[in-house]
């Protein structure tokens, strides 16, 4: 769980705007408003000798709360809420990305 008297990397640092492949170019700024809201800690990472697998795990959270208001209501779906409102601490989701390349144990047994 965050707390407020620790600095948290911004997601952007392990995702720059650079590396997103050029069919994503158009949505840049909506991407880079998201990102720049998002925080994380206890990243992991995790590669095979070979370097065809790969693990990332994280904790991202946020300082604002982040949520889908319901149209016509009053209510919304918030996915992290405050833990002790006035406190600025808010709730953390877990991420994790794992891929595995098979090609690259190939190539990487040529190189």
């Amino acid at each position: 769980m965050p707390s407020n008297d620790k600095f948290y990397p911004s997601i952007s640092t392990i995702l720059p705007l650079s590396a997103l492949p050029d069919s994503l170019k158009d949505f840049e700024t909506a991407i880079e408003n998201a990102l720049s809201d998002l925080y994380y800690f206890d990243l992991q990472k995790h590669s095979s000798p070979s370097g065809d697998r790969h693990f990332y795990r994280l904790n991202v959270f946020s300082y604002n709360e982040i949520g889908i208001e319901i149209p016509g209501t009053d209510f919304a779906i918030v996915l992290n809420p405050e833990l002790l409102p006035g406190t600025g601490l808010t709730s953390s989701f877990p991420v994790s990305l794992s891929f595995e390349l098979d090609i690259l144990r190939y190539l990487s047994l040529e190189g």
